[in-house]
């Protein structure tokens, strides 16, 4: 009987901490990943009938670069794979990137690290990936399938409103 109360004691300070260390993984993981440390953001959302994109914004010491790609509104069997890394857009894209940094700060992005969420029951729908890239090498990554996390409904708007403007812009400048 002396046994399994030693064993019931050894169970019970291993799950103890095993707990404890989780926490303090998951306390030095938020730690790392600050918004103020951002330098890269990619966003991708699809759509299994209908419009699909992806941008980046990524932003190296005082630079700002661009990059989207999306099926263009006015020829539709056209990808267009734009980049924008010119001082020409340098202000542009910081004000998307500062935008973009809004949005994350005010809809705690930063605590969906590891978000995988996937719906078996859709046969067809919407899907993100997102993944953020941190000035100390961290990196968040998220990703749904017809799930997705808190706040998600609002990120998803301002991506949008964004890509928009960059066709926009891009169309603008096209004529």
């Amino acid at each position: 009987m002396k046994y399994l109360y030693i064993a019931i004691a050894f169970i019970i300070l291993f799950a103890l901490f095993r707990f404890l260390r989780k926490d303090s993984v998951k306390e030095k993981k938020q730690k790392v990943m600050k918004i103020s440390e951002i330098k890269g953001i990619y966003y991708e959302y699809g759509a299994a009938r209908g419009w699909s994109y992806s941008i980046e914004i990524k932003k190296e010491e005082s630079k700002f670069f661009l990059n989207a790609i999306f099926n263009d509104p006015e020829n539709s069997y056209k990808t267009t794979n734009l980049i924008w890394e010119s001082e020409e857009y340098a202000q542009t894209i910081k004000m998307f990137f500062d935008r973009i940094i809004e949005v994350i700060d005010n809809n705690e992005v930063l605590s969906w690290d590891g978000f995988n969420g996937h719906d078996p029951r859709a046969l067809d729908g919407w899907s993100f990936h997102l993944r953020i890239n941190f000035e100390n090498g961290s990196q968040l990554r998220a990703e749904g399938e017809n799930s997705f996390p808190e706040n998600y409904s609002e990120v998803r708007k301002e991506f949008y409103n964004l890509i928009n403007e960059v066709i926009r812009i891009y169309h603008d400048n096209d004529k």
